[in-house]
């Protein structure tokens, strides 16, 4: 399964995806770049969505030759995956929005987008290993409203280490991560970048927590 070595996971997802006889290359997803990709015109709820933070060199592995990678992900998880439009040189960094209503389906694409980045940098050169953000050493990044990190993080950080006991994942946040504290925008929104480090299985436990701390709030405002 791709991605999925030493995780422990009894993953019911990984039949014969990633496997190296595909021939994915950094180029081969661009003609099906467009049809999944997103303006990203209004800011993703967390109520259906969540957004990951990945090297614009890598989307192509992730789409896939003629976008098969980006379906089976799709199909697997449950979701619909897009592309924030923007440039997509090696190195600059992209937003891939995960949509869909069931939770624990956007956190199982959030592992398997992992599992290609982390499987894809194996097989980089070094230089390009060096140019792009290690996917394996330093963690999943989710980008966060900044509105909504307040219920991540919980009253002088409850809920993460609520999650982190739970899943066995590392959860990093900037300092200050408040409702006002600046962070990267997109598309005229501010976002909080919300790191998750571990295995598989540990990424994809707290990436469903943390999805459901902000459930528990926005839920009860609708």
């Amino acid at each position: 399964g791709f991605g999925e070595r030493g995780g422990g996971a009894n993953f019911q997802d990984r039949a014969g995806f990633g496997d190296r006889g595909n021939g994915v290359g950094f180029n081969e997803g661009r003609s099906n770049f467009e049809r999944h990709s997103d303006r990203g015109d209004a800011v993703p709820s967390l109520l259906d969505s969540v957004s990951i933070l990945v090297p614009g060199g890598l989307v192509s592995a992730i789409i896939g030759k003629k976008g098969d990678n980006i379906k089976t992900l799709e199909d697997r998880s449950g979701t619909r995956i897009s592309v924030l439009r923007d440039n997509v040189s090696f190195s600059a960094e992209q937003m891939i929005t995960v949509k869909g209503e069931d939770r624990g389906g956007r956190a199982v694409a959030v592992r398997l987008i992992h599992n290609v980045l982390v499987e894809t940098q194996a097989q980089l050169s070094l230089m390009e290993r060096e140019s792009v953000y290690d996917q394996a050493a330093h963690g999943t990044r989710l980008m966060i409203p900044n509105k909504d990190m307040p219920m991540i993080v919980g009253k002088k950080g409850s809920m993460i280490k609520e999650i982190e006991l739970a899943s066995g994942a590392r959860l990093m946040t900037p300092r200050g991560s408040g409702a006002n504290e600046g962070g990267i925008e997109v598309g005229g929104s501010m976002y909080t970048i919300l790191t998750v480090k571990g295995s598989p299985d540990q990424i994809q436990c707290a990436v469903e927590m943390a999805l459901d701390a902000v459930y528990k709030v926005l839920a009860l405002k609708h």
